[in-house]
């Protein structure tokens, strides 16, 4: 009887068997390769998605305040830390900040500098961040003094103990144990000030008194923190003790999280010093048009163009809305986007205060400019407006009268600019306004060619 050989052992067949196993593996090879092309797209995307823009307001230096490094309040308190926080950190969301962006000498006694999230949720919520930065260790008596000087909320820290032990937020329960009860056990001999007096209080958080908000001090080095997180019912602040127990605890429950943020970056020593970033959200278009930085166009050399001054103060900055690429708010002309706003104002530090602030207004398009730029003027024919030869594509002259001074209003392109001026801005002659405007002009074109 013949032997039947197995299957895989027919001539036919020894050919068939090795190509299917070829064709089954050049099969899986194709489908890891795709799943690879598809995982590669995903991650591309997320990077688009995750992408980051020039930062043209990155210091070229460490920047120092008197002896010390100085903090961005903006970096203490970053943006992905209320984004982390808060879901609504979109939408009109602003941020807005006092900064440097030049060292300040020890002839300072401190700086104030600050960091304010208006978030666009229904409560309207506002976290603030305010940071005193001392110039010098022998100033700290004084920051010892104001410290010491802020009264515990006993029954505040009480119910935050008492929301932490019935929730399941760890954060919670950190920050309510870290609270100081008391400011006196701190208290130290005055034999040790000024000398070591800067390290005193390192780390002490003071849960303390204010109605309309969640409001916590802490000091680290040569800075006392303030920070502030309330909500706002109507036009005013809601009132803590209107709180119920429940909206209390997600209100401390967010007040740790931005706590912890704050002890963790100002312990820092190498934080960065840049302000808080120009785009928040994904995009920096509107539409077809780039969204642009007013402290960068309006940069440190406006101070010199104008009063002829090197000394450089704090800078006043109000950020664009957290997704300004997408805001498509309507005016009464349907076709009419409004423009998104953002300003900048810096100051030499002076006691005259001389500043300049700028204010951009950026549209979809220079034709919804323009409208824009009648608009302001209230329908005036420009005949009878008074006009400035800059290299914008249109300047006017507004007076309020009185004795208010004048702003400068140009158009470049997609983008309008008001210029205004302090109280010496009335001796600064409309030629040095003019450079100020044709550089701003200038900056507008190289950014965005």
């Amino acid at each position: 009887m013949p032997t039947t050989k197995p299957l895989w052992d027919k001539p036919i067949l020894k050919f068939v068997v090795p190509l299917l196993v070829f064709l089954a593996l050049l099969t899986l090879v194709i489908i890891a390769v795709t799943k690879s092309g598809d995982l590669s797209q995903s991650e591309s995307e997320q990077a688009t998605q995750q992408q980051t823009f020039t930062n043209y307001l990155q210091p070229e230096g460490e920047l120092r305040v008197g002896a010390f490094r100085y903090v961005s309040p903006c970096q203490a308190l970053p943006v992905a830390t209320i984004e982390d926080t808060f879901e609504d950190f979109d939408g009109e969301a602003k941020t807005y900040e006092y900064y440097y962006d030049s060292s300040v000498s020890e002839e300072e006694y401190s700086v104030r500098t600050s960091c304010e999230y208006d978030i666009d949720d229904e409560s309207r919520s506002i976290v603030s961040l305010k940071a005193e930065q001392y110039t010098a260790g022998d100033r700290f008596i004084t920051a010892k003094n104001t410290f010491l000087s802020y009264e515990v909320d006993d029954q505040l820290v009480n119910r935050y103990k008492t929301a932490a032990n019935k929730s399941d937020s760890e954060a919670l329960k950190k920050f309510s144990n870290t609270l100081s009860t008391s400011t006196t056990e701190y208290v130290a001999p005055k034999t040790e000030f000024p000398a070591n007096g800067v390290n005193n209080f390192d780390g002490m958080l003071l849960a303390t008194t204010n109605d309309d908000a969640l409001e916590i001090v802490y000091k680290q080095r040569n800075v006392i923190y303030t920070l502030e997180y309330q909500q706002r019912d109507g036009s005013r602040s809601k009132s803590i003790a209107d709180m119920s127990d429940a909206e209390f605890t997600t209100h401390a429950t967010r007040l740790a999280k931005l706590a912890a943020a704050l002890q963790a970056n100002a312990a820092k020593e190498d934080l960065n010093q840049s302000p808080a970033p120009t785009i928040i959200g994904s995009s920096d278009m509107l539409g077809g048009v780039r969204l642009l930085e007013s402290c960068d166009l309006l940069d440190k050399n406006a101070l010199t163009i104008m009063y002829g001054t090197d000394q450089r103060g704090e800078i006043i900055r109000s950020g664009l809305p957290a997704n300004a690429s997408e805001l498509q708010r309507q005016v009464r002309d349907a076709s009419l986007v409004k423009p998104v706003v953002s300003s900048c104002q810096r100051t030499d530090g002076s006691l005259d205060r001389k500043a300049v602030s700028l204010t951009l207004l950026t549209s979809n398009s220079p034709e919804n400019a323009k409208k824009h730029l009648d608009g302001l003027f209230g329908g005036t024919p420009v005949s009878e407006q008074q006009t400035v030869q800059t290299n914008a594509d249109d300047t006017r002259l507004y007076t309020s009268g009185g004795d208010d001074l004048p702003d400068y209003y140009f158009q470049t392109g997609p983008y309008i600019g008001v210029l205004s001026g302090s109280d010496g801005y009335g001796a600064t002659s409309e030629q040095q306004v003019v450079e100020l405007i044709n550089q701003i002009v200038a900056k507008v074109k190289s950014r965005t060619q």
